[in-house]
């Protein structure tokens, strides 16, 4: 499994689809569970990109993803997030910021993003003040899956707009 790195309150759900095959206690390190409080800050990485920027240092799948490696990934983060709630007592996790980085979280179709905003909802109770943060590229962005976050909560969309120059 590849390294992570993690921070004070955040979740880092590993990056490559294929290797979440079985998500169990080896993915989590617990050195910082007993750290969390609520409520967290979460990080949730999309790990897909049409192409990669040449100054992005971030994991990433190159390419469209399949239907069935986007259902593994997210019952991936589904089950990282159901063990950090079962480890650390909480029936849901508060959380105050959700931030989708990637990779590209608007490479998703507006189906996936429903999926992913129901997985999440399993496991997490935003408050009612929370930022609901997504990072989206010009070039996979469309009104309906601007509709498909703003439906799910989303209230700040990041727009990479340094994608709509070729040479990056």
């Amino acid at each position: 499994r590849p390294e992570r790195t993690y921070e004070k309150g955040h979740v880092f759900p590993i990056s490559i689809p294929d290797r979440f095959k079985e998500a169990d206690e080896r993915i989590i390190d617990w050195r910082t569970v007993g750290k969390i409080k609520n409520p967290l800050r979460l990080y949730v990485h999309i790990p897909w990109c049409k192409s990669k920027c040449i100054f992005c240092f971030y994991e990433s799948d190159l390419g469209v993803p399949s239907e069935d490696s986007v259902d593994v990934y997210l019952s991936a983060i589904g089950k990282e997030l159901e063990l950090y709630s079962q480890r650390i007592g909480r029936k849901k996790l508060e959380t105050e910021t959700l931030y989708i980085g990637g990779g590209t979280p608007s490479i998703l179709t507006p189906k996936q993003i429903d999926r992913l905003f129901e997985v999440l909802g399993t496991h997490v109770q935003f408050r009612p003040d929370a930022f609901l943060i997504a990072e989206s590229s010009p070039g996979t962005l469309t009104k309906e899956k601007v509709e498909a976050f703003k439906r799910n909560g989303v209230n700040r969309m990041s727009i990479g707009m340094q994608t709509l120059d070729d040479k990056i």
